[in-house]
Formats: C-alpha cells, sequence, structure tokens
C-alpha cells in the first residue's frame, strides 16, 4: 500500500474513505483507476466498523482471499478473458490489485444491499472522485457500475470537458457499456463503465465484457505490463 499521498488526499472535502493505492500504481504507465460504486452495512456490524481506510481493508481481504463479494474478481476476470466459474491464482489477483487505484463513487454508508444512491450522491461523490483523480493522475478510470455515468454527461464541474460520449449498440446483461473521453484541467482520461460485477442481477459475464473493454482499454497492454 502506497501512503505517500496521504495527507494531499485527507484534505479533499467530504472524502470519507480512503483509496486503496496499489504499490506498483505510481511506477504504472497504465495508470489505471477502478471505481466501485458504494459501501454497505452489512447486518450486524457497526458503522464504527467502516473507519477511513475501510476502502483499503476491502482491497486487501480480497488479495487475502477473504472477500465476501464478486465485485473485484469478476473485474479480475474479465480483464483475463476468464469465464465466470474460473478461479484466478493468487498471483494474478496480487498483480492486478497491486497495479491499480480504487475508490467508491458514493462517499457514504448505504444501510443496506437494497437502498439505491441518490442522484445527490451520485453528484456529489463525482465531485470527490475528480477531486482525487486530481491527485493521483489516472488516465484510464474504469466503472464497476454504468448509472454513474448518467450524472458524469451532465454534471458541471469546475475543469471537466466531457469530449466524447458513446454507448454500446447493444446491451450486455441487460445494461449498455458506456465509453466517455473527459479532459480534466487539460489531461485527457478515457472512462469506460461495465456493468456491476457483483452479478447480484441476472448475473454479470466476464467473457462478454472483456469484448467491450479491449475496444478502448489496450488489455493486452496492460497485462504483458503486469506480466501476467
Amino acid at each position: 500500500m502506497n501512503k505517500k499521498i496521504d495527507e494531499q488526499l485527507l484534505r479533499i472535502n467530504n472524502l470519507h474513505w480512503l483509496p486503496w493505492i496499489g504499490k506498483n500504481y505510481s511506477a504504472s504507465q497504465t495508470k489505471l483507476m477502478v471505481l466501485g460504486e458504494s459501501h454497505y452495512l452489512c447486518a450486524g456490524d457497526s458503522p464504527d466498523e467502516y473507519g477511513i481506510d475501510f476502502t483499503r481493508s476491502f482491497i486487501g481481504m480480497h488479495q487475502n482471499g477473504e472477500e465476501g463479494t464478486n465485485v473485484i474478481r469478476n473485474f479480475e476476470k474479465t480483464l483475463l478473458n476468464r469465464d465466470y466459474d474460473e478461479e484466478l491464482s493468487k498471483k494474478e489477483m496480487t498483480a492486478i490489485s497491486d497495479s491499480f487505484v480504487y475508490q467508491v463513487i458514493i462517499q457514504r454508508l448505504l444501510n443496506a444491499s437494497e437502498e439505491r444512491p441518490t442522484a445527490d450522491d451520485f453528484k456529489n461523490g463525482w465531485k470527490i472522485i475528480f477531486k482525487t483523480m486530481k491527485v493521483l493522475k489516472p488516465k484510464v478510470v474504469i466503472s464497476l457500475g454504468v448509472e454513474s455515468s448518467n450524472f458524469l454527461a451532465r454534471l458541471e464541474y469546475d475543469g471537466l470537458v466531457v469530449k466524447q460520449e458513446k454507448w454500446g449498440d447493444d446491451k450486455i446483461n441487460q445494461a449498455y457499456p458506456r465509453y466517455f473521453k473527459i479532459e480534466l484541467d487539460g489531461e485527457s482520461i478515457d472512462m469506460i463503465f461495465l456493468r456491476h460485477t457483483s452479478g447480484t442481477r441476472s448475473g454479470y459475464y466476464p467473457l462478454e465484457w472483456h469484448k467491450f473493454l479491449k475496444k478502448y482499454f489496450d488489455v493486452s497492454r496492460y497485462l504483458s505490463e503486469l506480466k501476467l
């Protein structure tokens, strides 16, 4: 975990959770940022257990094989072009998560899995994400969920210019994949939106999403960088 820039991140107003910063992110040529949607309060937990390092703990649990959801596993399978029932090696999981930044857009704890973020949650969350991006300077952003893109397209934020917005022609797993090209303070960033990788509603098929992802992201080059 790279904590050298935490002082800058902690100055971001309304940042509830520090992002995971993979130990190899700063040296990466790809500079990949992965966006989850939110964190939920699990039954029997206290909100006090979801402190400022919770997002980091979430990825740490994944690296240790303790993640209770498919969110990161299915994303890694998408990158590696693996089917949903194929296993990943410890080396693969660690190499990928050590290379990226991970943050959730919604910076408040949702009460249960049935609760959905509000429009204000998404709008406020994007503003925090952009401030985080100004510090971490990703070149590619992959969002694990498409709903947030509805608010990005019409968000007013100083220094943000949406240069291109393209939806897939057909749905995958009942969701239209989406691609944005943005500029943030003059820096060009590719943003790719996949269906939520948890697969809790109508499943998630990594092989199908890989086909879309590789149209806008040089997956082979990225995996070669990771020696995978």
